[in-house]
């Protein structure tokens, strides 16, 4: 499983990503069709693309999770949806507030089953909107990855912006929503920078099959120490330092940070250090993880 996704994350690339509000609607009177989907529109990365793609896109996402929301269990709609040549991941991280990213990878990544080959049109679509829905050797365990792909991207996007429906309130009141798209765009641009790089992708195919923590191996006494060491620092600067964690050579020892914020924290430094992948594959069986 880990050498399949490390595998899988090397070939894949970000297409697009938008956010959209289903619930938002035009402001001017009399609205053309297309100006509803327009208005739904909060973010669109790359910007470049030609605003009928966008729509296209946007139309595709909200139109088959919508189809299939009747089908599905305790109002889970689909999450994935996959063709030839993309990838669309999407998912509702806020309420009111779907993310959205189209993933491009080469046409061999799932495989074509061969009952369907006779079917696909030899003509490739031009644009990710117009690509054909093809039957393919997609597995269970191919949409888990790419569904963590997009946790991944929201949980460092909550690590540095906060939550992005406060920050779309505070940028629409006081008319300065183009600097919340900016921002999305510095950040999107830079995860689909580094995110998929070979050195990084070594280490972030960790966290995506096994989440979680690798806990430093110390007796007892290293431990209390540790421990002694971090409460020592909060309780002498109370005013100046309101969390503190402790690592070792991209191990986990402790913190005073909540254990959700502490796990995005630790993934993102794990992610982004030198060589943490030899770190931990030199001594998988001292850490744990849970």
């Amino acid at each position: 499983m880990a050498t399949q996704t490390q595998k899988m994350l090397e070939q894949i690339k970000i297409g697009s990503v938008f956010l959209l509000d289903p619930t938002l609607r035009p402001t001017k009177p009399k609205p053309q069709e297309e100006e509803f989907t327009d208005a739904k529109i909060l973010f669109f990365y790359p910007h470049t693309i030609d605003i009928h793609e966008q729509r296209k896109q946007v139309g595709i996402s909200e139109g088959i999770a919508n189809f299939f929301m009747p089908f599905s269990e305790d109002n889970k709609p689909i999450e994935v949806i996959a063709t030839n040549q993309f990838t669309h991941v999407m998912k509702q991280v806020e309420p009111d507030l779907w993310l959205n990213i189209v993933i491009q990878h080469p046409d061999t990544l799932y495989g074509t089953s061969a009952a369907a080959k006779d079917e696909i049109d030899e003509e490739e679509g031009e644009t990710i909107a117009s690509q054909p829905l093809q039957y393919s050797v997609f597995r269970e365990e191919d949409s888990s990855i790419l569904l963590n792909v997009l946790d991944v991207f929201y949980s460092f996007l909550q690590l540095f912006c906060g939550s992005l429906r406060n920050k779309i309130q505070q940028h629409t009141e006081s008319g300065t929503i183009h600097i919340f798209r900016e921002q999305m765009n510095d950040f999107t641009r830079n995860f689909s920078k580094y995110f998929f790089s070979r050195e990084i992708t070594q280490n972030y195919f960790w966290d995506l099959c096994f989440p979680g923590f690798y806990y430093c191996p110390l007796d007892k006494k290293s431990f209390l120490q540790a421990e002694f060491v971090q409460n020592g620092l909060l309780m002498d600067f109370e005013d100046s330092i309101e969390h503190c964690a402790i690592f070792h050579e991209n191990y986990f020892i402790c913190s005073s940070i909540p254990h959700l914020n502490i796990q995005t924290l630790y993934t993102y430094l794990i992610g982004t250090s030198s060589s943490p992948s030899t770190v931990i594959e030199s001594n998988l069986g001292l850490g744990q993880t849970i």
